[in-house]
């Protein structure tokens, strides 16, 4: 499930299916009933997100990592080489109707 080319955490749909290719089992967790023209577009700054997760388990960004570089419309990536840190733009869904800006990394 995406909503305008944001994908939403967890928005996948999975079916089992039997030899005859008939479907035994369906597992979802989408998103229900969100309106995609209500969703608010403002993610905030991915450098922020970046800054704001390696606060949360003790850690802190240095300087030459704050420079963050666009990899594709939604991913962006802070830092170089196998170290670089990524953020993704994503949609976290908090309620039937409601699903929030938010980054993944």
């Amino acid at each position: 499930q995406s909503f305008n080319g944001i994908p939403v955490f967890r928005g996948e749909v999975k079916a089992a299916f039997t030899k005859r290719n008939e479907i035994v089992r369906v597992i979802n967790n989408l998103a229900p009933d969100v309106d995609e023209r209500s969703l608010s577009i403002e993610f905030g700054k991915p450098d922020s997100a970046i800054k704001g997760a390696a606060k949360h388990i003790g850690r802190d960004i240095r300087i030459e990592q704050e420079v963050t570089e666009l990899v594709s419309g939604r991913v962006f990536r802070s830092g170089k080489g196998d170290w670089a840190t990524t953020a993704e733009k994503i949609y976290f869904p908090v309620e039937p109707g409601v699903a929030v800006p938010a980054w993944r990394g």
